[in-house]
């Protein structure tokens, strides 16, 4: 099974299979009897414990890697709520059979993308209503303005989603070492880096 080898075995298998290891885990864990997806497309990992354990191990590494708590919504599901960046973790487990589970995260952005599109039309409201006001009154300072705040408004607003990509990138490789950490029932480290993501 996917927890006899070290994560670097598997690497090195998946990719002389040229599939990526997350595949090569999904075979290994449908040839023990476990099934490989619940539906969906998180993070996902074949734990040997039982889905309340195996669920609150991966939502205390995630705790502990992120900083945030999350709460339990029964004993196959738990979330956790990072309002700063916009997003929920959501810790989903369904019984493999054999005392085995699987374990899925998913990295929910519609809080950021809520809160997003109310900026958007915030920004969007105020700039035509300046440029209107401009255009009636035939103030050209005004609805130059009003132009202004549409552009630099616009700017941040598409800065701060593609913020959000990188935050929910961020969330799901967290959510993967917490998954891989859980699964080798060690300690998660102090902090995830990725390449090229601050």
């Amino acid at each position: 099974m996917a927890e006899d080898f070290t994560n670097e075995q598997l690497r090195d298998a998946a990719r002389e299979a040229g599939i990526s290891p997350l595949e090569l885990r999904e075979a290994l864990a449908e040839r023990a009897g476990v099934p490989a997806r619940i539906t969906g497309g998180g993070p996902q990992a074949a734990l040997a414990m039982r889905v309340p354990a195996a669920v609150t191990a991966v939502r205390r590494g995630i705790e502990a890697l992120s900083g945030r708590t999350g709460h339990a919504q029964g004993d196959d599901r738990h979330d956790i709520v990072d309002d700063e960046v916009g997003l929920t973790y959501r810790i989903t487990g369904t019984d493999g059979g054999d005392g085995h589970s699987l374990v899925r995260v998913d990295v929910d952005t519609s809080a950021g993308k809520g809160a997003l599109a109310l900026a958007g039309a915030g920004v969007g409201g105020v700039a035509l209503t300046v440029f209107f006001i401009g255009w009636l009154f035939s103030l050209t300072l005004l609805w130059m303005t009003g132009l202004g705040i549409g552009v630099l408004g616009g700017l941040l607003i598409g800065r701060s989603a593609m913020g959000l990509g990188r935050a929910k990138h961020r969330a799901e490789a967290l959510a993967a070492t917490a998954l891989d950490t859980a699964g080798s029932g060690g300690d998660p480290p102090d902090r995830v880096l990725l390449p090229g993501v601050e």
